[in-house]
């Protein structure tokens, strides 16, 4: 058997990226840059649209559209002060400028999927910021306007007297809405910004539970669509009630509406865990953070326990999860706390799997759970010192046979993998091209004639660092235009084989097939691709599904 070191795990969730910058109300020429950012925690790699139709879904073909930076910016960045959109239209970073033009000073921005950097994970719901062609065309980091799911909110009643009941129940009393769309409130260093931070997650945890429960048979709504909904009909509640996220009686009672056709244990499993997500994200407002704290590392901390409390719940809720769903009646404010206190010595800058973290605490009493253990299980390393992500350099990912999770039943383990060539961009450090081969294959026949099959297939992108051990990547490949690919993952130090790292690869579409498998760097076979690609035997890169083939054919040359 080769010898596998470096698991990595990876998330691919699908996307369409088709046509992007799409000319509007005569041309680019008149266009101008839509800046922003998106929040959660900052979402990297989203994918941002001006809704111009107001149909709450991308339509490629009319919508202009970009991807958020690491940082969660779009078209500028204050940070950094970089306007991608003076960027020439073949650079790399150009994918973040966001252009539009129209006659009607009103827009609204959408954004769905991408990452919350401070927990690693996928952006939940979606998410809608309703601006003026003004207002987007400030570049003040101060004052730039954010989607976040309180701009949602917001966007989702008319009524003035609406939005001040929202602004009060979620920001307190005195905020201004011009306060709160502009506070990237993931910083979480103030209290204001900690309640903004809670009551913004707890929004979007509800939207991703309600839909995912509810399900979408009988709807031809896609997700995003879907996840809309869900927002208007909590921001109208809000606006009806504001102790609603507190009350459990009154979310109880909002559950009951928005899950009338679903049976009463599931629905009682999806209260149970409602509570437990309000529970972990009412750590971080009630939060008291002195000058003298390391404030980043503790609202981390907090941040990364709300994460699992959603964790649990998603997999009690919507998967049956019986594990899980006792341990979301176990989800106390003093659980809570101790997982965030093992959180807290990581430091704020280390990266953990929140998802290996839920797989090692899921079977456990949370009253007696060795927290330390799964914290440890959970620890992204990075790279080894000296190694860098790009430099031309190859790496193939195969499935680890001695894993006992995911979805190995279904997968052909000895022929699915991953070839990435990841390359540099001239003058941006951390971020860079890839080209690779995917061989994506399952066991039953069937399985491989779908849409989803990822036989020796080409795909081109980019990637990005996102913290020390972890990165994005943003992939299309050239057989679906319709269809694009967001990875993202970490690296485990070589060393802890105690517990399973898993990628996410999840169709994002209304026909999903959704599956997990931990994969594995595998030295021998990244050797073997040494000497291809610039400068070598493949003159360059594999730019085609025949590329795939030849590098398939070194790979296992007993295939060919």
């Amino acid at each position: 058997m080769k010898a596998f070191i470096k698991t990595l795990p990876l998330a691919i969730a699908a996307v369409t990226l088709v046509a992007c910058n799409a000319e509007q109300d005569g041309g680019k020429s008149q266009a101008q840059n839509m800046n922003g950012q998106a929040v959660d925690g900052r979402i990297a790699n989203g994918l941002v649209w001006v809704d111009r139709n107001g149909n709450g879904k991308w339509d490629s073909a009319i919508e202009p559209s970009a991807r958020t930076d690491s940082e969660g910016f779009f078209s500028f960045n204050p940070r950094t002060n970089r306007d991608y959109c003076a960027l020439p239209s073949t650079s790399l970073s150009y994918r973040h400028c966001l252009e539009y033009s129209s006659n009607n000073n009103q827009a609204q921005i959408m954004i769905t999927g991408g990452i919350d950097v401070s927990t690693g994970e996928r952006l939940k719901a979606a998410m809608v910021l309703g601006t003026t062609l003004a207002d987007a065309s400030n570049t003040n980091g101060d004052t730039m306007k954010r989607i976040s799911p309180i701009s949602t909110l917001l966007n989702a009643v008319d009524s003035s007297n609406d939005r001040a009941q929202i602004l009060d129940a979620i920001a307190g009393s005195g905020a201004t809405e011009s306060e709160v769309l502009t506070q990237d409130f993931s910083e979480a260093s103030t209290s204001e910004q900690r309640r903004l931070l809670a009551n913004a997650v707890t929004v979007v945890s509800l939207q991703n539970l309600i839909n995912s429960v509810k399900g979408s048979e009988g709807s031809n709504q896609t997700t995003a669509q879907r996840q809309t909904a869900i927002a208007a009909e909590i921001a109208k509640r809000i606006a009806e009630v504001p102790g609603l996220l507190d009350d459990p009686a009154e979310l109880d009672n909002f559950l009951d509406e928005q899950l009338s056709n679903v049976d009463a244990a599931r629905l009682q499993v999806a209260k149970d865990s409602a509570r437990a997500v309000r529970t972990a994200l009412k750590a971080i407002e009630d939060a008291v953070i002195a000058d003298t704290d390391d404030a980043k590392a503790k609202v981390s901390s907090l941040v990364r326990t709300a994460e699992i409390a959603f964790q649990l719940a998603r997999r009690a809720a919507v998967d049956n999860d019986a594990d899980a769903a006792v341990r979301v009646q176990e989800f106390t404010t003093a659980v809570a706390q101790n997982i965030a206190d093992q959180f807290a010595t990581l430091g704020a800058d280390d990266d953990l799997d929140v998802q290996s973290f839920t797989n090692a605490i899921k079977s456990q009493s949370l009253t007696g759970a060795d927290f330390a253990a799964a914290k440890n299980g959970a620890r992204l390393q990075g790279l080894p010192e000296g190694e860098v992500w790009g430099g031309n350099t190859w790496r193939v990912f195969r499935v680890d046979p001695n894993s006992d999770s995911g979805d190995t039943d279904d997968i052909d383990v000895d022929n699915t993998y991953m070839a990435m060539l990841f390359t540099d961009y001239a003058g941006q450090p951390g971020t860079g091209q890839i080209w690779a081969c995917f061989n994506v294959e399952f066991d039953d026949e069937a399985e491989n004639d779908t849409g989803f099959n990822l036989n020796k297939q080409f795909v081109f992108g980019s990637w990005d660092q996102l913290s020390r051990a972890r990165i994005a990547i943003e992939l299309q490949w050239n057989r679906f235009l319709r269809d694009g690919q967001l990875v993202y993952g970490g690296l485990r130090d070589p060393s802890d084989s105690t517990s399973d790292v898993l990628y996410r690869i999840n169709h994002d579409g209304e026909e999903a097939r959704n599956f997990n498998e931990t994969m594995i760097l595998d030295p021998e076979l990244t050797a073997t691709l040494a000497d291809y690609g610039p400068g070598g035997r493949g003159a360059g890169s594999p730019i085609s599904n025949a590329g795939c083939q030849s590098i398939h054919n070194m790979l296992f040359p007993s295939d060919t």
